[in-house]
């Protein structure tokens, strides 16, 4: 009986030291539950980052399409005001600077009659001059002889 005595000893002792270890065991589960929980915090924070980062990457694409558009409609504009620009330019090659060649032409022949006719002005005015002088000599003269 000493012996199954001494077996329940050693049984109680090794009870004891299970108990022991199965604290420690559970004290360990407590710890790891805690960081598990700290960690499913973490996870759902991080989550919560990402789906907000997500969101912002719709709204950055959605931004950047409509930039897209936006920038092919002023290319499309540029590309119509460069075509006005070349219509204007041709316009003003063709027709307008020749009809400056044409009126100015005009003007310079207006210009040449215009002399011709400030000349022949000259000319009567000179003769006017010359008329009355002479008048005024063939008085004196006419005076000179009925006095004479």
């Amino acid at each position: 009986m000493s012996e199954v005595r001494a077996d329940i000893s050693a049984l109680k002792t090794e009870v004891g030291s299970l108990k022991e270890s199965m604290s420690e065991v559970r004290a360990d589960i407590s710890a790891l539950k805690t960081e598990v929980g700290s960690l499913k915090e973490s996870m759902s924070e991080v989550r919560a980052d990402v789906s907000a980062l997500q969101e912002s990457d719709k709204e950055s694409k959605t931004e950047i399409k409509a930039l897209k558009e936006e920038m092919a409609e002023m290319r499309m504009e540029i590309n119509d005001l460069k075509e006005t620009v070349k219509r204007i330019e041709l316009t003003l090659e063709n027709e307008t600077n020749r009809n400056i060649r044409i009126i100015a032409e005009g003007h310079l022949e207006l210009s040449r009659k215009l002399d011709a006719v400030l000349q022949v002005e000259n000319e009567k005015e000179l003769l006017l001059v010359r008329v009355n002088t002479l008048e005024s000599e063939v008085r004196k003269i006419k005076e000179n002889m009925q006095t004479a």
